[in-house]
């Protein structure tokens, strides 16, 4: 292929089993270098967020607004910055901040720590209730490489429980997260293994579960990865993963690490600063559409209204039909747009010229969102 290769062979949203429909991501903002290192957020409205440092730093969570402007800091007394990995909110009252990252499977000292929203705080720093937990199912610390899934960095709040969505680590990689639940109340608790949800199979970081969010209706669960989020609807009560599903493509890969919903509708992401994918932004997207407007089976069809060409220099994308009208973007790894067209019966080829590295091809037409995904060394 003169220096190219198709990576994991036509990666396509098309697929089924791989994604159902996109959503372009907007960047919002670059974050404030004190939060480098964001590893979950929640939102209250699209004003602003809060969002804290994982592991080894402050004990603070941090008020932002959408301009990058660091409104508030609040010291959580009487807490150790461990490994915090997600933020979440009882829709007013209370924050939770999970201190459960475990990326060794060894840790015995898992909490969460519970502060009033910080909102109707006069002071600027927390007092906070200590939920203590520990998994169900866990009897080795650590276990054994092929039963290492007791890392969480997702967290939601529903119904006076806090569900936890277990980071997979195991060798070699199943795919699965597993879903604990335990009572949102000061104290020690056992965390329960209800259910268990399979992302995907092969590279373990393009599968794995780094935050969740629940929509302030309780009707939409996503969990979130680093290019891509599934999203749950039509479940009852807390059976999530018993709804419907829609595995939605985020257009690059990057280290995504926290997701938030702002209204029923719109989501907020934020990834945290990484050498090859830059990153430390916060995004907006909406679901809004995704859900009624999802054309599968039309999906699977826009692939086939490509010819793709590689040579030394770049790709050459051309219309199979010159009646179909498809517009086309090429993305870097690092989400920044290197490329755009619009193919149609007057201009129906389109040549990129590409240094070496990782691209996604975003086809799109009315009927939705494709890519793939293609390298050159």
């Amino acid at each position: 292929m003169n220096g190219f290769k198709i990576i994991f062979c036509y990666l396509l949203i098309f697929s089924n089993e791989l994604f159902s429909q996109s959503v372009l991501l907007r960047e919002i903002t670059k974050l404030p270098s004190q939060v480098s290192e964001t590893s979950g957020i929640t939102a209250f409205g699209n004003n602003f967020i809060w969002t804290h440092n994982d592991s080894g730093n402050e004990p603070v969570i941090y008020q932002i607004d959408t301009f990058a402007n660091i409104l508030r800091k609040v010291f959580i007394k009487n807490a150790v910055n461990i490994d915090w990995e997600d933020i979440s909110n009882d829709g007013d009252s209370n924050i939770f901040i999970g201190d459960f990252g475990n990326n060794d499977n060894n840790r015995k000292d898992l909490k969460i720590y519970m502060i009033s929203n910080p909102v109707y705080l006069s002071s600027d720093t927390a007092i906070p209730k200590i939920i203590e937990f520990y998994y169900s199912n866990q009897q080795e610390f650590p276990p054994s490489a092929s039963n290492k899934n007791f890392d969480a960095e997702a967290m939601i709040y529903f119904n006076k429980f806090i569900y936890l969505f277990t980071k997979n680590y195991t060798s070699p990689f199943t795919g699965y997260t597993y879903m604990y639940k335990l009572p949102a109340i000061e104290g020690k608790h056992k965390a329960e293994l209800i259910d268990s949800f399979k992302t995907g199979d092969g590279f373990k970081e393009l599968w794995w579960v780094t935050s969740a969010a629940l929509s302030p209706d309780n009707k939409k669960l996503v969990l979130l990865s680093s290019d891509k989020i599934f999203v749950f609807y039509e479940f009852t009560k807390d059976k999530f993963f018993k709804g419907k599903l829609l595995t939605v493509d985020l257009g690059f890969i990057s280290q995504k690490e926290a997701i938030s919903f702002v209204n029923n509708d719109d989501i907020y992401i934020t990834d945290e600063y990484h050498q090859i994918f830059d990153g430390m932004k916060l995004y907006e997207g909406s679901l809004k559409n995704i859900i009624k407007t999802s054309k599968i089976g039309v999906l699977k069809e826009l692939n086939k209204l490509v010819d793709i060409e590689y040579n030394d220099s770049g790709i050459i994308v051309s219309l199979k039909n010159s009646n179909q009208n498809l517009n086309i973007t090429l993305i870097d790894f690092r989400g920044r747009i290197i490329g755009e067209d619009s193919l149609n019966k007057n201009n129906y080829t389109s040549q990129f010229l590409l240094k070496n590295g990782l691209y996604y091809l975003i086809l799109t037409n009315e009927a939705g969102h494709g890519h793939l995904i293609i390298t050159k060394y």
